[in-house]
């Protein structure tokens, strides 16, 4: 799947969901403008295994693999959720989805996972402040995407894999984050994790004057928020796994801290 945004200048970031139900339809129905409003999808509205499904600044298209190709059922709603932000003055956007098919469903079991990093407060000036977050697997897995996101004070992103034994393995590492230059990657070859390895990332912030992308003037203290001149903290994964088995148990790990997640945003 391919987005282009239409006004970059406008379209902060974009989701893409499928609602098999009517749902979001007769969402859509009750608002009198195009489209309905919120940050929020409906809960009916699901991103396909193994798909990250999100455009971001700076975002190029990616070539799909065929094993990971999805089934779009019969009367099935694409749901663009677009966060937009504001010019100062009338803007249009004229945004657009391409579909690629492939020649059947994918093969592969997948499952995305995200770390992030909701306690987010910067203060005014700190060159260096530092968010984390960790979760240990609880079945095998192959790393086969990766996706980092923050906003304009971000300066730099660790992604890291310690296995059981000790030893350890970059997942990914930027040096000089740009938010204008975002993306997902792929790995050439998938990265093998036991049972039992803690995925980890570590994220550095610069919310001083020596921050040329700071977007406030003078520095203020910034929290976590959907605003570019918020912050955010969050690494994406999509793993392949060997069973639905293995499927069903790292979602099961997964929950409670979606829900720990929800509980401190809230």
């Amino acid at each position: 799947m391919e987005f282009r945004p239409g006004n970059p200048r406008v379209v902060h970031h974009a989701f893409i969901a499928v609602d098999p139900t009517e749902e979001s339809h007769r969402t859509d129905l009750k608002d009198e403008g195009p489209g309905f409003g919120g940050m929020h999808l409906p809960p009916t509205g699901e991103v396909p295994h193994g798909q990250f499904f999100s455009w971001q600044p700076g975002k190029v298209p990616m070539g799909g693999d065929p094993s990971r190709a999805w089934p779009l059922q019969t009367n099935s709603w694409l749901v663009l959720q677009m966060h937009l932000q504001t010019t100062g003055k009338p803007e249009t956007v004229q945004a657009e989805v391409g579909l690629y098919f492939a020649p059947g469903e994918g093969t592969d079991i997948t499952y995305k996972v995200g770390l992030s990093s909701y306690a987010l407060e910067i203060p005014a000036g700190a060159t260096n402040f530092v968010a984390e977050d960790a979760f240990e697997l609880p079945v095998d897995v192959e790393v086969l995407g990766i996706l980092p996101h923050a906003h304009y004070l971000a300066r730099r992103m660790h992604g890291l894999a310690t296995k059981p034994d000790g030893t350890s393995l970059w997942l990914i590492n930027i040096d000089r984050w740009d938010f204008n230059w975002q993306g997902e990657y792929w790995y050439e070859q998938p990265v093998a994790l036991p049972a039992g390895t803690r995925v980890g990332m570590r994220f550095f912030y610069d919310n001083s004057t020596n921050n040329p992308a700071n977007p406030s003037t003078p520095p203020r203290a910034t929290d976590y928020g959907l605003s570019s001149t918020d912050e955010m903290a969050e690494l994406w994964m999509i793993f392949r796994l060997k069973s639905e088995a293995d499927r069903m148990k790292l979602n099961q790990a997964v929950v409670p801290v979606l829900a720990a997640d929800v509980i401190t945003y809230s």
